[in-house]
């Protein structure tokens, strides 16, 4: 049906017609999804809300369960649950558990909201965020712009994860809130960034996706995915900070900081 326009006879009037521009588009909009973010270069980023869908379709918690999705970076499918690197699990919390990496099978609930002056500073990030990202996310809330997706979801029985996504200018923060009944570690994964280790630096990596925690300890690293895992590059790295869970509540805070994919050497 795309093409069915092309069956129209030269003659028809609709050729004459001209093309108009295309609608001013917000930064920022709700959608049946989660919120759809769009950035100067017209990239666009998806932040999934929802739960699975019904039918058990072929990877699903690859294709629907991320916090993120962006046609700048693409996705990772996970190749099996052994490793970290085999698992790949680009834009999600993954949890190591007796040697094998969980991940989100889809939220059990979630929703979007918006979050208030009064919201923020309950969150106590003040101190630990830099002055220019205290101003966007504090002028955010002021405007009543400042929008959040929350989810609810389980890696693995007995561990409970409230996750908050807060969408930012250039990338955005996510706030972990984890229930566990036992002692484990969690990454907190950023995109996948194209290339491999051999060639990328950590100053290549970090000026195309930076994943750094706040208010929190927690250990930077990068994530060798196995070859041909992301959907649109043949090799990729995937920033990530990996934190130790202890038994009881624990509080994670990661700031996920995306800029210009081009600085990249191939």
């Amino acid at each position: 049906m795309a093409f069915a326009c092309l069956a129209l006879p030269s003659e028809d009037p609709a050729w004459e017609e001209k093309a108009e521009p295309l609608p001013e588009l917000p930064r920022l909009a709700k959608t049946e999804l989660g919120l759809a973010a769009r950035d100067a270069e017209s990239e666009a980023t998806l932040y999934r809300t929802g739960t699975l869908p019904a039918l058990p379709f072929v990877q699903s918690p690859a294709k629907y369960a991320k916090f993120t999705y962006s046609t700048r970076f693409g996705f990772s499918v996970s190749r099996s649950q052994e490793t970290i690197e085999e698992a790949a699990p680009d834009s999600m919390l993954a949890f190591s558990i007796v040697g094998h990496i969980f991940v989100s099978r889809g939220a059990d609930r979630s929703y979007v909201c918006t979050l208030g002056t009064e919201e923020v500073e309950s969150l106590g990030l003040e101190d630990t965020m830099p002055p220019a990202l205290c101003h966007e996310v504090s002028g955010l809330a002021a405007k009543g712009m400042l929008w959040e997706t929350e989810s609810i979801w389980s890696p693995w029985p007995g561990i409970e994860v409230t996750t908050e996504v807060i969408p930012l200018e250039e990338g955005h923060l996510r706030i972990h809130h984890v229930s566990s009944g036992l002692a484990c570690e969690a990454y907190d994964c950023g995109f996948a960034v194209p290339g491999n280790y051999h060639t990328l630096t950590q100053k290549d990596i970090d000026s195309v996706c930076q994943v750094r925690p706040l208010a929190c300890l927690g250990e930077r690293l990068t994530i060798h995915a196995e070859a041909n895992t992301n959907i649109s590059h043949p090799e990729s790295i995937i920033p990530a900070v990996r934190y130790r869970i202890e038994a009881g509540e624990n509080v994670f805070v990661t700031l996920v900081s995306v800029s210009v994919l081009q600085s990249v050497r191939a």
